[in-house]
């Protein structure tokens, strides 16, 4: 590790330590590896736990580098246990969850956490997160979506009340914005009604 690694590391362990962290836990999932897409996605899910804060999160490689494990520093309002963490995150409580106590030392568990940051071939991603900013992502997914339109249509045609093919309809005449150009529906649900009319 050169100068400017050690130099990095020690600045976030520094960063780390301001906070007054709650819980240091160890992530190693048995059946699947943890990778840098799929990391961010458990971390998210630990927020389904209003009382959590705020969290870091470091991906390391094992030292046989053939699996992978994420040691997690949690902020927290309230009293967490080993098998509601477990719950939250759908990982078996012990086997997984390998190791899970009441930080200690702020100092301590952000020294730890950062003690391989700036090594490549050993970290695979570290992020902080916050209720906040996982709120208004999930905010942003479910009501800014690009997509938002077509997929809620076709959630509307996957109900499939009138027996028809599940499957969204492609073409031109179920397109929303040619449909609204040419005044013919008003809304998701009057292309899912004009959809069936036509088709019945």
């Amino acid at each position: 590790m050169d100068k400017y690694q050690r130099e990095s590391m020690s600045a976030i362990a520094d960063w780390l330590a301001t906070e007054s962290w709650d819980y240091f836990i160890t992530l190693r999932p048995l059946k699947t590896m943890l990778k840098e897409h799929t990391v961010e996605k458990h971390m998210n899910n630990i927020f389904s736990l209003d009382w959590i804060n705020k969290l870091f999160y470091v991906l390391e490689m094992d030292r046989d580098r053939k699996s992978r494990h994420a040691h997690i520093i949690l902020k927290t309002e309230r009293e967490l246990t080993r098998q509601t963490f477990g719950a939250s995150i759908k990982r078996h409580p012990t086997k997984e969850v390998q190791y899970f106590e009441k930080a200690k030392s702020s100092t301590a568990v952000a020294t730890y956490c950062s003690k391989h940051i700036g090594n490549n071939h050993l970290v695979k991603g570290y992020n902080m997160l916050t209720k906040k900013s996982v709120f208004n992502e999930q905010f942003d997914l479910n009501f800014n979506h690009p997509n938002k339109d077509r997929h809620h249509l076709q959630k509307l045609l996957s109900k499939n009340p009138l027996g028809k093919s599940k499957n969204l309809p492609t073409g031109h005449q179920f397109s929303p914005d040619i449909d609204k150009r040419n005044n013919k529906v008003k809304s998701l649900e009057d292309m899912y009604i004009n959809f069936y009319s036509r088709n019945k």
